[in-house]
């Protein structure tokens, strides 16, 4: 996103990262500020990144892939440079760019940005920040495999471009719902009530992806307590992240004695497993780290994950909340 603000600043710019987001590919967030005419220099297609903005060009970009970082990145371009942006993607990611900026896809999947835009209240932005529904997917599946289990998840975002998880767990039999739901700054904010579920098989089609991609893993957990087979495709943006998540999750689920198999971007889950501990490395992927632990609860024995305090990239009390919600269940935490 800073890609993309940079990109219409006048000046010279090198952007490095964490060893997270050092991980990503980022040509493809480069490729369409190229075309709008900022000069991006990347190591080995990764940051850091040498960046030189100044005046940009409007840009008319049919994206390849749905991806919510590339359209911001360039939506903030337009915004940050003051040109049009007309900007289409292949099915819709999720949306807090645009929803921040106000526009809606028109009916041939278009976004546009004017050269005259700005946010809604100029500078003036304040207000609650509601918490991360891609946090709350770990607790959602952890309530409906454990049994007896209810908890409700407060003040959480519940836009539906970040809440398809709960779509997916809904149509698999899950008792899950939201409730005291209000609009904060053009997104939906409400609580999330889950209670433990017999699940049916899980489907992820590929129109589906983009809204539940950082909750795949924890999905594909969910997937072992399902009864039938579960399908997921469309999934090589898994590929992208700061693992192979893809492969890690066949590697470690099958470690743990799950049924699963992968063929190029599709997973295929037989349920129900009894899950059995394992030994999980999470290569400094949060979301594996995360998942996984989840996977341990409803497992035999003990699960142990190596770098586990990687899941602070996006969630730093998950582990004491995970003291807090299921006592007794961490036997040891290490930095």
């Amino acid at each position: 996103l800073l890609m993309g603000i940079l990109s219409g600043i006048e000046g010279e710019w090198v952007m490095m990262g964490d060893e997270s987001l050092s991980s990503r590919p980022m040509e493809r967030v480069a490729a369409p500020l190229r075309e709008m005419g900022t000069a991006i220099e990347l190591t080995n297609g990764r940051l850091p990144a040498k960046i030189r903005g100044g005046k940009l060009k409007a840009i008319r970009y049919d994206a390849p892939v749905a991806s919510a970082q590339v359209k911001s990145a360039v939506l903030l371009a337009g915004l940050s440079g003051g040109v049009r942006i007309e900007y289409r993607e292949p099915f819709p990611s999720r949306a807090h760019t645009e929803n921040l900026l106000g526009l809606k896809i028109d009916k041939d999947g278009w976004l546009r940005l004017s050269e005259h835009a700005r946010t809604p209240n100029g500078t003036d932005l304040s207000g609650m920040i509601p918490g991360d529904p891609s946090s709350a997917a770990f607790w959602g599946v952890a309530a409906a495999l454990i049994p007896d289990s209810e908890l409700i998840l407060e003040n959480v975002l519940t836009d539906s471009s970040r809440c398809g998880w709960i779509d997916v767990l809904k149509s698999s039999g899950a008792d899950i719902q939201t409730d005291n739901e209000t609009q904060v700054y053009f997104e939906s904010v409400g609580d999330i009530i889950c209670r433990s579920s017999r699940l049916n098989p899980i489907y992820v089609s590929r129109a589906l992806v983009p809204r539940v991609i950082d909750e795949i893993p924890i999905l594909a957990v969910a997937a072992t307590q399902a009864e039938g087979i579960s399908r997921m495709r469309g999934l090589h943006e898994l590929r992208m992240k700061e693992s192979d998540r893809l492969s890690q999750i066949e590697r470690h689920l099958s470690a743990m004695y799950a049924k699963i198999e992968s063929h190029q971007d599709e997973l295929r889950i037989q349920g129900p497993t009894e899950l059995r501990g394992s030994v999980i490395d999470s290569q400094q992927d949060h979301r594996i780290a995360m998942a996984f632990a989840i996977a341990g609860l409803n497992a035999k024995g003990t699960t142990e994950i190596h770098s586990a305090d990687c899941a602070a990239i996006s969630y730093p009390e998950f582990w004491e909340d995970l003291v807090k919600l299921s006592p007794g269940s961490l036997h040891k935490y290490e930095n």
